[in-house]
C-alpha cells in the first residue's frame, strides 16, 4: 500500500481578504497567487512574508512547499 503524503491546507479570513494556502513535503517553493515569493514585488511585502519563515528556520520551511491563494484586502492585505 502506497504511504500517503502529508497536506495541510489552512485558511484566514480578516474584513474582506480570504487566504488560503496548501502545505506540503516539497523543497522548499513558496508562491503567492501562482507567483513565486522570489520575484515577489515590493520587495517589503517578500519580507514581511519571510518573518516567520525566518523564525522557523532553514530546516523546517525549505522541506516544504507553500502554495497561498489571496483573494481581495489589496495588494498589502
Amino acid at each position: 500500500m502506497p504511504v500517503a503524503k502529508k497536506v495541510l491546507v489552512v485558511s484566514g479570513k480578516r474584513k474582506t481578504a480570504i487566504a488560503r494556502a496548501v502545505v506540503k513535503p516539497g523543497i522548499g517553493r513558496i508562491r503567492i497567487n501562482r507567483i513565486p515569493l522570489e520575484i515577489y514585488e515590493p520587495e517589503v511585502a517578500r519580507q514581511k512574508i519571510m518573518e516567520p519563515l525566518m523564525l522557523a528556520g532553514d530546516e523546517v520551511w525549505k522541506q516544504l512547499d507553500i502554495d497561498v491563494k489571496v483573494w481581495g484586502g489589496g495588494y498589502m492585505g
